[in-house]
């Protein structure tokens, strides 16, 4: 289980090949800020016990993707659209349930 957002980051890097002193800068940072805010999002109204069943759910989303990733230019547009896969995940009924 992945416990904290910076666990998170350095998973994606790594899997990316952007894990050691040599990476690419711009897009890791890039990548950090996306992560960001699908952390944000993801855990603003989740009770802490569910925690890092969402880190795992942005993590498995994320690098799902990898492989698209690795051919694709890190641009705006190009995790905007990765967040927007996200979203409907993050409400959906296994991972948190909804308040009635």
């Amino acid at each position: 289980m992945i416990k904290t957002e910076k666990e998170l980051l350095r998973l994606i890097w790594k899997e990316m090949g952007l894990g050691g002193h040599n990476a690419d800068i711009k897009k890791r940072t890039v990548i950090a800020n996306e992560v960001h805010k699908a952390v944000d999002f993801g855990l603003r109204d989740l009770p802490p016990e569910k925690h890092e069943e969402m880190l795992d759910a942005i993590a498995g989303l994320f690098l799902s993707r990898i492989g698209d990733m690795k051919e694709e230019e890190f641009t705006k547009a190009f995790y905007t659209n990765l967040l927007s896969s996200i979203t409907p995940v993050m409400w959906s009924p296994e991972i948190i349930s909804r308040p009635s």
